[in-house]
């Protein structure tokens, strides 16, 4: 693992934490998703993507 990688997965588990919203996926049709760490929280994923253009992360609802 790269010291990157490393350092970018610290930084993911306190944003995982502060905010309480994971990035998961399945490696097939619709991942990567974000979803609530909670189990009284569990909405519908959100497919996640990121905007090599405008370097920003979107989900399905922000592109409707």
């Amino acid at each position: 693992m790269t010291t990157a990688l490393a350092a970018f997965l610290r930084d993911l588990d306190a944003l995982t934490r502060q905010h309480r919203l994971a990035i998961s996926g399945c490696g097939c049709c619709g991942s990567p998703w974000i979803e609530p760490t909670s189990q009284q929280d569990r909405p519908t994923h959100l497919d996640l993507a990121y905007d090599r253009d405008t370097e920003t992360y979107s989900t399905d609802r922000s592109r409707q």
